[in-house]
């Protein structure tokens, strides 16, 4: 893995940048994705069944967005890693942003609702940069090296990441007490014995963790995340609360909430397929067949 890792420090130092040296990097990556087509066929496998009424064509059309959507997501996050001005240049517009206002006017944290949608490393330095101290809880790639590569280019952009130990539940609810926003990127498979939820048409699971710090803290549980206009050019969109945290703790209560987060991330990605991160086996878990690998 230092042998990638000093590969993106390469192209970073010497074509992450919004200009013609940018658009020379992102046609590297188009090709690299044209000869190696990371998970092809479990992506079309899973937009078929998350799209039953769309045809091969459309699938296949989805596959090259997703592949020219990430190309240029890692063009713009090193790009910002470079000048972490450019952040705040990138995000042109934010609706909704009158919702997390008046939790700061009102000296109230909560906890964010978010998912790998757009361009979320983006999002979550554009928060911070603008005032806002969202913490995103974050758990570290596998490597070590890469690991360790990304957390600093997190910190550059002015992230404050809570990793490993700081992603317990009692300091992750002091935090947001205390006025932070923690942000919980829940859009991913969450394990067999995990809430069960139907998402894209299909059974999966999902952490409780949104709903039940929400409940535990009795602070709100809001979404927010971005949406690509055009290469360099985002929305930040803020939603309301999906919760108030003011309902009673109990399973019931943390499971329709679950399910609520849920619905509102399924509907982000249908706002905009070819954004989210089809690559992760989502529906490996499904919680009406145990044991059996659904994907």
């Amino acid at each position: 893995m230092k042998a990638a890792v000093s590969a993106i420090e390469f192209f970073r130092r010497t074509l992450a940048y919004p200009d013609w040296r940018g658009r020379i990097f992102y046609g590297i990556l188009r090709s690299v994705f044209a000869c190696v087509p990371i998970r092809r066929r479990l992506v079309l496998d899973a937009l078929e069944a998350s799209f039953p009424e769309k045809d091969a064509a459309w699938r296949r059309k989805t596959l090259h967005g997703i592949y020219r959507h990430f190309s240029w997501m890692i063009v713009e996050f090193l790009a910002a890693v470079n000048n972490p001005a450019l952040v705040s240049k990138m995000v042109v517009q934010v609706e909704g942003r009158e919702i997390v206002d008046r939790l700061m006017a009102e000296k109230k944290g909560c906890f964010i609702l978010t998912g790998h949608f757009a361009n979320w490393e983006i999002c979550g330095a554009w928060m911070p940069q603008n005032g806002y101290p969202m913490m995103p809880a974050a758990r570290d790639a596998d490597d070590p090296d890469f690991a360790e590569l990304i957390e600093h280019y997190r910190s550059t952009l002015g992230e404050k990441t809570l990793r490993k130990g700081a992603m317990n539940v009692r300091h992750m609810i002091k935090q947001a007490r205390a006025g932070g926003m923690i942000a919980l990127l829940a859009d991913q498979d969450a394990g067999p014995d995990a809430e069960p939820v139907t998402f894209l048409n299909r059974r999966t699971t999902m952490v409780e963790g949104p709903a039940a710090l929400s409940l535990m803290s009795g602070l709100p549980l809001i979404t927010i995340y971005s949406l690509r206009l055009a290469p360099f050019k985002y929305r930040i969109i803020m939603l309301p609360p999906i919760t108030t945290g003011c309902e009673e703790r109990t399973k019931v209560h943390i499971s329709e909430i679950t399910q609520k987060a849920n619905d509102v991330l399924d509907q982000m990605v249908r706002r905009a397929p070819e954004q989210w991160f089809w690559f992760h086996r989502r529906w490996k878990n499904d919680p009406d067949r145990p044991g059996v690998r659904a994907q």
